[in-house]
């Protein structure tokens, strides 16, 4: 079970459920359920059962006859599993009375097994942000115009979800407000007080978004003064995910 949107992307969390229900016609005892983890899997976590690396086990003592048992574990899909790859996963069963191990489905029917899935790799993208003036002279001297240029590249794989770019400039800088500021992909910035935000679409992979926001250089700077500003996107349907800066805050 995929625990995140869009499912199975490299580094989601999934969630797996192993039922047993007792059909036999006398008790079962000393039972013990294995289930070898493919190294994709990571950060294993459950309540019921025995991490050991790449194993977790389960130990019943009994089960009555028609009584039902529902087991679970999460993992996290690996972020360095390729696009495309296809995760199987499989559980033993072993009980006092039985004979050789029960597997948890049939490894001939691959097609149909309920725990294969396609991992689908996150989109890399790629976010700078430069700084000019807009007048095209060199130095920033106070009280000048300048022009922040944001460019957002999908480097793949596939096409990049719905991103929120947010941008809080700093209190040096005066945002340009007597204009709107509309980017060469018709992308505009929307100005609230020192915060400016953009919608940006999906992006195809191997194309490119540009944004752009102006603003004044503060008259009261003196020479010297170093004026630090970062962007930050984040996935639209995930605000509450880590957003990715627009360069290396270190």
């Amino acid at each position: 079970i995929a625990l995140e949107q869009p499912p199975f992307l490299a580094g989601g969390r999934v969630r797996y459920e192993l039922e047993l229900i007792q059909s036999g016609v006398a008790e079962a005892t000393v039972i013990n359920i294995l289930d070898p983890l493919p190294i994709e899997l990571e950060q294993l976590s459950s309540d019921e059962g025995t991490i050991n690396g790449q194993s977790i086990t389960w130990q019943i003592p009994s089960l009555n006859v028609g009584e039902r048992r529902l087991l679970s574990f999460e993992a996290v899909i690996s972020e360095n599993t390729s696009n495309g790859s296809i995760i199987t996963n499989q559980a033993e069963l072993q009980w006092a009375e039985g004979g050789s191990p029960v597997l948890s489905d049939n490894p001939d029917t691959p097609q149909i097994d309920p725990t294969q899935f396609e991992v689908q790799s996150r989109t890399r993208l790629t976010f700078t942000k430069t700084v000019r003036r807009e007048d095209g002279l060199s130095a920033f001297t106070p009280g000048s115009n300048i022009i922040y240029d944001l460019v957002i590249i999908n480097d793949g794989p596939g096409d990049s979800q719905a991103l929120s770019v947010r941008d809080i400039l700093s209190p040096s800088l005066i945002p340009i407000t007597d204009r709107e500021w509309i980017s060469p992909d018709g992308l505009v910035a929307n100005i609230q007080g020192q915060e400016v935000t953009w919608a940006v679409p999906a992006i195809a992979e191997g194309r490119q978004l540009s944004l752009q926001v102006g603003a004044q250089l503060s008259n009261t700077l003196t020479a010297g003064f170093v004026v630090l500003n970062q962007a930050e996107a984040s996935l639209s349907n995930q605000p509450s995910a880590a957003p990715q800066l627009s360069d290396d805050p270190n």
